[in-house]
């Protein structure tokens, strides 16, 4: 409810202002230099970048943009512009532990130098010596996700102007929104740049160019490609419209660009330019034609740097400052496996995660194997809100089976974390794999969202390939069962019947068919009954029949009976309620249900 109010008070501020603003009295603004943009990924989208604005060049346009940046950010430009004006932008920007972003950016202009002589009337002029100009601009951004839709942000600016022998300041403020509407892919965003006081040279006063700019974007569910544009408002000029297109050609690495801006007049409306990223550097460029004035080649950097912003879902753990090692930085890769039978023959010890080299410990301290966070939904219909939560429970079901598990997200060694977006029956899923607190690298991979299985082993199995690549190879192997009379060699012992129960085929409402989701609810029930010390078969006098529904909200209803196969009667019926994020909870509640209804004494 506070931040619904917070949000509603700073778009009545901020679409309130540019009409107050523009009762003042006309005539040309000053600190033109504030229009100049920054940027080269910007300039080749024709700075039709309201909607995006997501990197460490993106709060010049929209300070919400950088709300959602996850790691630190440094970005330099230096260009020399038409009329010989050299242009330089350098700006950072900061992920904070829990929430928000700041960003500190400075914009210098240098004007050259001019001959500065006096005219006499009908007479020759006089050398005064030269004169010199140029324009400051340090800005501070604050930016901050309100909810799941919705981002805020804001700057301070510092403006200082200098001509000859005199100077100017002034302040302003920049506030801006981001909103991701209910459409998956799409981002509105809205800004208003140079509300502040104006500059005064001797006895003239010249207004900061106001600036309003609305934009929708546009990425695609991979994220490869992208469509933007922009109605942009300068005090005392016309609406200019601006478009830009982005293709990740070579994906994560080379990207293209294109765009077209009417507020060009003297050149060509057409923008060009392209990216490339390679690790943690981002090198872009942009081609502008002006006509006469020259055309001008813009290049700019990006570097990241540090760990990935710290959320409630990612492990709170010490950075290294050590690289990431490799398999031959500490021998033969360890397999990470679970313990059998004591060679006495006695009941086996509880798995446990297997201990990892000496040599590593020493670089990890006590942190071991992998765990994951649910995977954040982006957009598509909460029939999939459920997705996120499962994502992460198949692979730590991966990692409990291979003894890998970690016993909590602060002492994993490997942590997953993620996003995923559903458009139409597609399903779209994003993956980061981070060790010792860093990020390693990405996965991504879509299907069929009515089959997630599918989707959910390709991405296991690229997740669980990278950690063996770095010396922990992964072996899942089935549940144990933790039946005391299983020590007892298995060819000197009959199963008795009366201690087995045939857990038949488990169906999913309405269709009432065997899907992916209740396989897995059936591939969870044989450990959890043999958890309770009975054993599970076709050769079990009782029959255990499910039948299963997932409803939204991720919320599991399970139906059943358990029937006596001697005589086909129903020994009781149970009902049980859970969530389909941890189907594990859902098959113990099942079986001790089932162990209810079965008669004491057999």
């Amino acid at each position: 409810m506070k931040h619904n109010l917070i949000a509603t008070a700073f778009l009545i501020v901020l679409l309130s202002l540019p009409a107050n603003a523009a009762e003042g009295s006309a005539g040309s603004t000053g600190a033109a230099f504030l229009q100049l943009g920054v940027g080269a990924r910007a300039g080749a989208l024709a700075e039709a970048y309201t909607a995006w604005a997501d990197d460490v060049y993106g709060a010049y346009f929209n300070p919400a943009g950088i709300a959602t940046i996850r790691r630190q950010e440094i970005g330099f430009a230096h260009n020399t512009l038409f009329l010989d004006l050299d242009y330089n932008y350098m700006g950072y920007v900061l992920p904070l532990r829990n929430k928000g972003t700041i960003g500190l950016s400075a914009m210098y202009v240098d004007l050259g130098t001019v001959d500065n002589r006096q005219i006499s009337a009908g007479g020759p002029t006089a050398s005064l010596g030269s004169a010199s100009g140029s324009d400051l601009a340090i800005s501070l951004t604050y930016a901050q996700t309100m909810n799941d839709f919705l981002d805020l942000g804001g700057s301070l600016k510092l403006i200082h102007a200098t001509l000859g022998d005199h100077s100017a300041s002034a302040i302003a403020v920049d506030l801006g929104v981001k909103w991701r509407p209910p459409v998956p892919g799409l981002t509105v965003g809205l800004s208003l740049a140079n509300l502040g006081t104006s500059l005064k040279f001797v006895r003239e006063r010249d207004d900061l160019p106001l600036t309003l700019r609305a934009g929708v974007g546009y990425r695609s569910p991979s994220r490869y490609w992208g469509l933007t544009g922009d109605l942009v408002w300068v005090k005392n000029q016309e609406i200019d419209g601006k478009v830009g297109a982005e293709a990740w050609v070579w994906p994560e690495h080379l990207a293209l660009r294109v765009g077209a801006n009417s507020a060009n007049d003297v050149g060509n409306s057409l923008t060009v330019g392209a990216g490339f990223r390679w690790k943690d550097l981002e090198m872009d460029y942009a081609y502008i034609p002006f006509g006469e004035l020259g055309d001008q080649n813009l290049f700019s950097l990006a570097y990241y740097f540090g760990g990935e912003r710290m959320t409630p879902n990612t492990p709170r753990v010490v950075r290294s400052r050590r690289a990431i090692p490799t398999p031959q930085d500490f021998g033969p890769s360890p397999v990470a496996t679970r313990e059998g039978k004591s060679d006495s023959g006695r009941r086996p010890k509880p798995a446990k995660t297997v201990s990892v080299r000496k040599t590593y410990a020493d670089f990890v301290g006590e942190r071991m194997g992998a765990n994951a966070s649910a995977f954040s939904y982006r957009s598509g219909s909460q029939d999939y809100s459920w997705m996120g939560s499962a994502t992460a429970d198949v692979l730590r079901h991966s990692w409990r089976n291979a003894g890998f598990l970690s016993q909590t997200a602060a002492s994993a060694l490997f942590f997953v974390d993620g996003e995923y977006w559903v458009t139409g029956e597609r399903l779209y899923i994003s993956a980061a794999l981070h060790f010792d607190g860093k990020p390693v690298e990405v996965f991504q991979v879509s299907g069929d969202a009515n089959m997630p299985f599918e989707t959910w082993n390709r991405l296991k199995t690229s997740v669980n390939g990278k950690i063996s690549q770095m010396g922990f190879v992964i072996q899942e192997s089935a549940p144990q069962k933790s039946d005391a009379r299983k020590a007892a060699p298995v060819a000197k012992r009959e199963k008795d019947p009366y201690r087995m129960i045939w857990v038949g085929t488990v169906r999913e409402y309405p269709a009432l068919k065997e899907t992916e989701r209740s396989k897995q609810l059936a591939l969870e029930l044989p450990a959890q009954i043999s958890q309770k010390g009975w054993d599970t078969g076709r050769g079990g006098a009782y029959k255990l029949e499910i039948t299963v529904s997932f409803m939204d909200g991720g919320d599991v209803i399970v139906f059943g009976k358990v029937i006596d196969r001697n005589s086909g009667a129903i020994l009781g019926n149970i009902e049980v309620f859970g969530n389909s994020s941890n189907l594990e909870a859902v098959a113990a509640k099942i079986a001790d249900n089932v162990l209810k209804r079965l008669p004491t004494g057999k």
